[in-house]
């Protein structure tokens, strides 16, 4: 799985979903499948992770490749 932090949509890059990052979300993020799974690049969105404290949203999705599809489309659309 491979995700980005949207509310830093300029600076973020997609990193996979292991880790020390995988340990963050896990123990501080609050992390659902959204109703409306796919994103505005077309693409799936396989979860949401917001911050239990904080602005911080992660958008997840099953591969690298939409991951960067996704963060593309965002970064064009701000």
């Amino acid at each position: 799985m491979f995700g980005f932090n949207a509310m830093k949509i300029e600076t973020a890059k997609c990193a996979k979903i292991t880790g020390a990052l995988l340990t963050k979300l896990t123990n501080n993020y609050r992390c659902v499948t959204p109703d409306n799974a796919e994103g505005s690049s077309g693409v799936m969105i396989t979860a949401t992770c917001k911050a239990n404290k904080g602005e911080t949203l992660y958008l997840l999705f099953a591969n690298a490749k939409d991951c960067t599809a996704e963060r593309e489309t965002e970064n064009v659309a701000e």
